[in-house]
């Protein structure tokens, strides 16, 4: 396929590539896949970007993992993953600690999936610390660990995951591996108000802090979510009114108080960091 003369910047990228560049091996191929300064080609980019692998390209390494994982070729992805993975690419460590969780075709191996989502959360992948934080909560790959786990969702949280900033939230309502403390609670409640603009993700996390599989059951972060969420979303009604008619006074006191000062008060500026 023409790609361009040598003068232009994909003809240059062409005849580096050809020139066994790993580098442009595997950008040329993200722009034939992409259709970037060129039509859509599949077969040649997949081409480019195995030859860029196939040199020790870590990138396309981690982005042939990618591509098999979303075909369900574990076992292609696998491969490629731990390519990445040995040459520190966190985002493969990432990938790769979930094959071990699956374990769809290799057999569940909890401390191996402990082992790589570690290495990526060290390495600086975000989701990889909100996972490692809840690896910790369940005791999965490692000894149950709150104070562990808060410290990993703290992590998260302070770099923008919404879920590790409602999870960081419902701890200190419910003093799970950090002093039971509101005012921090609040805090981070107000953070992923502030930021999240995924209406799923207020509704999933509502279940999972009020079922009590990763820390002490707390309604009143459940309904604190269902109440942002109404705020932010209300074409998509949510009915909080079995929750509400579950919690005992003093809980319903909390959670209305709370959102009072979420919803009407932008008092809550400084974090509570332990």
């Amino acid at each position: 396929m023409d790609t361009g003369t040598p003068d232009t910047a994909i003809g240059q990228l062409k005849a580096k590539a050809e020139s066994e560049e790993t580098e442009a091996q595997y950008q040329l191929g993200i722009c034939l896949w992409e259709g970037i300064g060129m039509p859509v080609d599949p077969d040649a980019a997949l081409e480019w970007v195995i030859l860029a692998a196939g040199g020790g390209h870590a990138p396309a390494q981690s982005w042939l993992g990618s591509l098999y994982l979303s075909n369900q070729d574990e076992e292609q992805a696998r491969f490629w993953f731990e390519k990445a993975s040995l040459q520190g690419d966190a985002r493969a460590m990432y990938y790769l600690s979930l094959i071990y969780v699956r374990g769809n075709v290799f057999g569940a191996d909890p401390m191996l999936a402990f082992e790589w989502l570690k290495k990526a959360a060290e390495n600086g992948f975000t989701e990889a610390m909100c996972k490692l934080g809840i690896m910790h909560c369940l005791g999965h790959g490692v000894e149950k660990n709150h104070s562990n786990a808060t410290q990993w969702f703290q992590k998260a949280a302070l770099k923008g995951d919404p879920n590790a900033q409602i999870l960081l939230a419902t701890a200190y309502l419910t003093g799970s591996g950090v002093p039971q403390e509101e005012n921090a609670a609040v805090y981070w409640f107000n953070q992923v108000k502030n930021s999240c603009t995924d209406s799923k993700t207020f509704l999933i996390m509502a279940d999972t802090v009020s079922e009590g599989a990763l820390m002490p059951s707390c309604r009143v972060a459940s309904y604190i979510l269902l109440s942002i969420h109404g705020s932010l979303f209300p074409e998509t009604k949510v009915d909080i009114s079995t929750l509400t008619g579950a919690m005992p006074e003093g809980q319903l006191a909390q959670a209305r108080r709370i959102v009072q000062s979420l919803l009407y008060d932008s008092s809550h500026a400084t974090p509570f960091l332990q």
